[in-house]
Formats: structure tokens, sequence, C-alpha cells
């Protein structure tokens, strides 16, 4: 159940829902199978006192270039996967959106009492995976107050057997900066969290029969239409889904609000002031098309961020975690 309404949907189930679309009916449920094409993440935020917001959830500015020769190509990689450091470590990594193959990723970790380390690389399929790695090189710096690594000359990366070699081209990433104008919401774009992969389903049936098909593992559920909202029965649990007909598509939105007592976690992950962040919204919605897409079915991975300030309040108790970047499922 955690897996069908949690990591697959995002636990889009709430009674708040202001969309204008048309609602569901019973005959355009049951019309087709419903393939997961879309997902769209947000964060409106309002803080008491005009800043930057570090939005690592999305596509930063700049690019960090990979050369792997003719076989491949240049790829160039513009997602931080994850950011950890304090004051004698910094440990990063990122990656390159996507279900398909092949998945390329980047990772540096410079410590003050050890050497740096750099490694790169990419899989192919299910069973190969090429990996490119240097020990001890300054050429890459990470800087922890705008959130930007830099590659300041062209270097070599080389296999542990030495036959072969990747070049990480001259450039920098920086992560994207929002402008927070105090009392005024402001919605933060999070496409990281977006990424969508095929192989998920919804198939209404006229018997009051809801089946899921998730990455070939079968749900079935009840289900019936009340007050404009679907309504979900597994065993002795009831859920409510906000549903609409836009332009042919199955759409389902929530809008969520976070705790108060919880806004410190989104203070950190944004690097705003702390207790400057007076109220946080999540909007999520999914999508619903009458074609599957043509991609591999994947379940998220965990994602990291985790910024200096706050992080040895928090050492002792557990990493702040979201989910975003996209792990293929063998």
């Amino acid at each position: 159940l955690a897996l069908l309404f949690v990591t697959l949907t995002g636990c889009f189930f709430n009674d708040d829902d202001d969309s204008e679309n048309i609602p569901v009916t019973e005959s355009f449920l049951t019309e087709n199978i419903w393939y997961l094409n879309e997902r769209e993440s947000s964060l409106e935020i309002t803080t008491n006192s005009n800043q930057k917001a570090f939005n690592i959830y999305d596509k930063a500015d700049g690019g960090i270039s990979f050369d792997y020769g003719e076989k491949i190509g240049t790829i160039t990689l513009k997602y931080f996967n994850f950011i950890d450091y304090n004051s004698t470590y910094i440990y990063l990594g990122l990656d390159k959106i996507g279900c398909d193959y092949p998945f390329f990723w980047f990772e540096y970790h410079s410590r003050t009492y050890s050497d740096n380390n750099i490694m790169c690389g990419y899989t192919l399929n299910d069973s190969t995976r090429n990996t490119f790695g240097v020990v001890n090189s300054g050429i890459i710096y990470f800087d922890t107050t705008k959130y930007k690594l830099t590659v300041s000359n062209d270097i070599y990366l080389p296999t542990r057997d030495a036959t072969d070699s990747v070049k990480v081209k001259k450039g920098s990433l920086e992560v994207k900066k929002v402008n927070i104008s105090a009392n005024t919401p402001k919605e933060i774009y999070m496409p990281i969290l977006n990424e969508v992969c095929g192989n998920l389903s919804y198939d209404f049936r006229n018997n009051d029969t809801l089946v899921i098909s998730a990455s070939e593992i079968l749900f079935t559920l009840k289900w019936d239409i009340i007050e404009n909202q679907i309504r979900l029965i597994w065993q002795t649990d009831t859920f409510f889904v906000n549903a609409s007909n836009n332009n042919n598509m199955l759409e389902f939105t929530v809008y969520d609000t976070i705790d108060p007592n919880n806004l410190s976690y989104k203070e950190r992950n944004l690097n705003l002031d702390k207790g400057s962040l007076t109220s946080a919204v999540e909007i999520k919605k999914m999508i619903f098309g009458k074609n599957e897409l043509s991609k591999n079915a994947s379940l998220p991975r965990e994602h990291f961020i985790q910024t200096e300030n706050g992080m040895k309040q928090i050492s002792r108790k557990s990493r702040i975690q979201k989910y975003g970047f996209i792990n293929k499922l063998k």
C-alpha cells in the first residue's frame, strides 16, 4: 500500500483542490486505460524577509560536460544529485535526469584531512557500468557560499586499468537562485521531482474495480465517484482523490500545506534564513493520458540536500531526505 499510494503517486490524496477543470464522470474514467504521462511539482513559499532561495530541485545554471569519445560523444550534466558538506569535507554528485539508458553520473569528494576524489561514469544497461576516476586533483572546486561547482581546466579521468579515459571539460554549474520578496507568496518550480517513467496505469472498470499496474505488479481496489471525487477502497482503508478532465486527460492535483513545525526543514533545503519561512504549500500534479509512454519503469532514489547551516543540529538524528532522481529497476 505504501508503494502504491506514496512512492508512485506521491500521496496525491487530499480534500483541497481548486482546479477549474471538468469533474470526471464514470464514462470518462472507464472509456480506456489511463497511463501516467507527466508529473508536475512546485513549492509555494512565503518568507518574512527579502532573500534568495537556492533551488537545488531545478536545472542549475551552466553545466559540466564530459567527452566520452566517438562511441558516446559529449554529455552535459545540468542537475545536482546531492550536496553534503561541513567544515571538513564536501561530497556532491551530478546526474542526468532520465529513465532510459545510458545513465550518466559524476561525484566529487573533498576532505581537509585526505586526498580529493573525482569519479564519473555511465551505465549502458543493467549489467554494464563504466567508471572513471582520479585522486588528488585541484582542478575542481565547489563554492559552498554560491553552491557553484567549477572545473578550472580540462582534466582527463582514466579507468582503473588505464585503458580508457574521459575528458571533463572546463566549465561551471551553479544552483538556481530565486528572488523572494517579503510577505509575498512565490512558487518555486521543482522539475527534479517530476521525472515520469512508463508502466504505471489505472484501469477503472465498470464493475467498480480499479486495477493499478506498476512495473508488472497489479493492485486491485474498489472505486466510485462521490461529490466530484474518486473514492478508493483498499481492504479497510479509504482514500479520496480529486480528479478532473483536462482536455481529455485525467488529472490529479493537490495543495498540501506544510505543518508549521516542519518549516525548518524546508528552510534548510532552500538555504533560507533561519526562522524566515512563514508558510509553504506543496503543489503536486499527476497527468494521465490514453497512450503509454515508451520508457522503462523506475522508482525514485533518495535525494539528499544538506546545507552547512543546521547540519550540526540534525546530524544526531537523520539526514534531510527528498525523493527525486530516478534509479532504474532491473
